[in-house]
């Protein structure tokens, strides 16, 4: 799974919880955008640096951002979020999406192609095909018995940000994830949460490793933005390090948020 963090206002999240959120959901950026009446978006497989200079660049511009990480398709650009649905020029209106969870009904189409490509890829390209003759592709999209048909078919865990070239910006399950602040939506909280990703084992001997290595740099940041009290999370005040398979599971198992509520998720806030 990934994540989604959607500004209305164009403000910047917290930097060291943005640095966790890569740091758990690797495998690509990208972010999307109005400017002169047409969406505009920027994605590619990014250092942590080039994902903040790049919302940086947009301060006071609101925009969606997407962090990914890969449980269908490549770790590719091409695969790297948004897609887009419709365009202005062929339909009158440009529409581009985003999407935080897996689609499992598309899996036997995603096998098909050899996963060669995403869910999220497929999922799009079948709504394009389907919006992209439609005069108001946008009022078919948000209209109350087409979102109810997705609703029907597409699991709950599933969340997705749509944005037109009005700057509308729509939110699929929105319930699903959680207001940060007042103006700044994500799709879930456990990326925020340091080491929650294990390694994405390749071999049957890689397999076996236990522990994860986190970046020192960012338990240093994380320790220096929140000292060590009785109140810190553990994974914060007395974090070794490392994460092992057990506590991982346990951990996702309690269902225990694990950020440190005392940061700041803006820092405009």
């Amino acid at each position: 799974m990934c994540i989604i963090l959607l500004s209305q206002n164009g403000n910047l999240p917290n930097k060291d919880m943005l640095r966790v959120a890569h740091e758990n959901n690797p495998d690509g950026f990208g972010v999307m955008w109005v400017k002169n009446g047409r969406v505009q978006t920027k994605h590619g497989l990014f250092s942590f640096d080039q994902v903040w200079e790049s919302l940086v660049d947009l301060e006071g511009i609101p925009w969606s951002m997407h962090l990914r990480y890969v449980t269908r398709g490549k770790r590719v650009e091409s695969q790297c979020h948004p897609f887009q649905i419709t365009s202005k020029n062929q339909s009158g209106r440009d529409i581009w999406m985003m999407h935080n969870g897996t689609f499992m009904f598309l899996n036997e189409r995603v096998k098909a192609f050899g996963n060669s490509k995403s869910d999220t890829e497929v999922f799009a390209n079948s709504l394009s095909e389907v919006l992209k003759s439609k005069p108001n592709p946008d009022k078919v999209l948000f209209s109350e018995s087409v979102q109810a048909n997705m609703r029907k078919k597409i699991e709950s865990w599933n969340k997705m940000v749509f944005l037109t070239d009005e700057g509308r910006f729509e939110i699929f399950n929105q319930q699903e994830g959680l207001w940060l602040t007042e103006d700044m939506w994500a799709s879930n909280d456990y990326s925020f949460k340091v080491g929650h990703r294990l390694p994405k084992y390749k071999t049957p001997a890689a397999h076996k490793l236990d522990t994860y290595l986190l970046s020192q740099e960012t338990i240093r940041r994380m320790r220096k933005a929140s000292p060590a009290s009785d109140e810190a999370p553990a994974d914060i005040s007395g974090f070794k390090g490392y994460v092992t398979r057990r506590d991982r599971i346990r951990d996702r198992q309690s269902r225990v948020t694990t950020y440190d509520p005392r940061f700041k998720w803006s820092d405009q806030a």
